[in-house]
């Protein structure tokens, strides 16, 4: 007799569908959020123009909107998951409350209704604080809301629920789940908020609010031509949703990889892969062959970064086969994989100081102005992963290298603590000579350094913040790695 057999069975992969939401409420919180200025990324002329027009025009109105912001501003600093230094980026397995509040906002049909729930999760300060905004402008919102954004935005949701259940989308979201293998329960629903906003010559904004996904549209719009970016905001939950023990393991495998620019990729991937996955391969689904290969030649077409743009082109034929094959995050041989195709396609480019420092340790003295803080993200459309600034620059460049040890380094000093800094950075005491020398000629420096583990190190010194934004530009135009001083 043969013995029997056992198979475990292997565990089904959750089930993820989207439900289309277009509703009032939903919208004045999210358009509050960025008239008062407390979602500076997602800033709109176009509705900001509507508010001063009708909405937020009567004497009083800017008081309500500063506390709007003050308070939510209040809120994110409450609840912070701390910085991981296993990790290049924190894996947020809690959320802040301002970030909590803002998705019970979305998922709420009334002042009332949001009050209660923000009431038993958050405090009762802030329910009074925001509850007070809101019975400010819900009427003048409302009528403005039935007048024009109702009737112009209601057949998107329609066309956008019946897409969702078309065979294209279930399975780019079951290869998605796939790819990702996020920790989930059987069943999940994500809403998903179509934020309205006039025809306007700006780019449109999408993200994911915890469990739920916002995506902004205008009159006239196809959702087929926004799917992806619905499902690209949907793919950095499952990403955050994978977990931190996956996480931390695929942080080991690209420290392992034996290229200079592995951590580069690793620090871009979250953007990437959601960019490549879904810009690229669901798109490529819904257009004609002739069409997608058009979108795809043009640039920043997939992503308005280079750096994501460039990344996730370059792996883009490597990963729909990897996927399509049935490939994963968690495979093995990934993280390898992936920065040898990056690095196939884009050649020297994956080495540019802005590839290098889309994800970087941003330090600085606190001698400098308020606005250097901005700069790099506007010259270099840089994440600034981690900011560290003291009134003894040495102690912000040692908390930098203990607390997120995997991150290149943007280091912005003045003269007169260069020969400070030589004496805890043995790279900038390499250069240092020449630093000075280049600063006595033009007024400013710059240095490009690899450390053995690839990570690379550039400082700027410079007596003035135009001196800085003058280095800050040069460093974005170049497209190869930068070693050594440059006059």
């Amino acid at each position: 007799m043969f013995p029997l057999l056992l198979l475990a069975a292997a565990k089904p992969e959750p089930t993820v569908t989207l439900e289309a939401h277009f509703e009032p409420f939903a919208n004045l919180v999210y358009q509050l959020d960025m008239v008062s200025g407390y979602l500076p990324y997602a800033r709109s002329e176009a509705i900001s123009k509507i508010w001063k027009d009708r909405i937020a025009n009567q004497p009083g109105d800017e008081k309500f909107l500063t506390q709007w912001q003050a308070t939510m501003g209040r809120l994110e600093a409450k609840g912070q998951v701390a910085f991981n230094p296993k990790l290049i980026y924190s894996i947020a397995t809690i959320q802040n409350e301002g970030e909590r509040v803002r998705e019970i906002g979305l998922n709420s049909t009334s002042i009332a209704d949001f009050a209660k729930q923000v009431a038993r999760q958050i405090e009762p300060t802030a329910v009074k604080e925001l509850s007070e905004v809101l019975a400010r402008f819900n009427p003048s919102f409302t009528q403005w809301w039935t007048q024009e954004a109702a009737p112009k935005g209601s057949t998107f949701r329609v066309k956008a629920a019946e897409l969702f259940k078309s065979e294209k989308i279930t399975k780019a979201i079951g290869n998605l789940v796939h790819f990702y293998q996020p920790q989930l329960p059987s069943g999940q629903v994500v809403p998903v908020h179509f934020m309205y906003k006039p025809k306007a010559s700006e780019p449109s904004h999408g993200e994911q609010v915890g469990s739920s996904a916002l995506m902004e549209i205008t009159e006239g719009e196809s959702p087929a031509n926004r799917i992806d970016v619905t499902l690209h905001e949907l793919s950095h939950f499952f990403f955050r949703k994978a977990g931190v023990d996956v996480h931390i393991k695929l942080a080991t495998k690209f420290q392992k990889v034996p290229d200079p620019s592995g951590m580069a990729v690793f620090s871009i991937m979250n953007e990437a892969l959601a960019t490549a996955l879904n810009n690229g391969m669901v798109a490529e689904s819904l257009m004609e062959g002739p069409a997608f290969n058009q979108y795809r030649a043009a640039p920043l077409s997939w992503y308005y970064n280079t750096s994501i743009d460039g990344t996730a082109k370059a792996s883009y034929d490597w990963l729909k086969a990897y996927v399509q094959r049935g490939g994963t995050m968690t495979d093995p041989q990934f993280a390898s994989a992936y920065v040898r195709a990056i690095r196939a396609g884009m050649g020297p480019k994956i080495d540019a100081p802005a590839v290098q420092m889309f994800g970087v340790n941003y330090i600085w003295s606190e001698a400098w102005p308020r606005e250097l803080v901005f700069l790099p993200q506007q010259l270099l459309q840089s994440s600034v992963s981690a900011r560290f600034s003291d009134t003894k620059l040495e102690n912000a460049l040692r908390e930098a290298v203990t607390s997120s040890p995997m991150l290149s380094t943007l280091l912005i000093i003045r003269p007169d603590e260069l020969t400070r800094i030589t004496k805890v950075e043995p790279l900038v005491a390499k250069y240092a000579t020449q630093l000075q020398a280049n600063v006595n000629k033009t007024g400013t420096s710059l240095l490009g350094a690899r450390r053995k583990s690839g990570l690379a190190l550039y400082v700027i010194v410079a007596s003035d913040s135009i001196g800085v934004e003058r280095e800050l530009k040069r460093l974005a135009t170049l497209e190869n790695d930068l070693a050594g001083v440059l006059p």
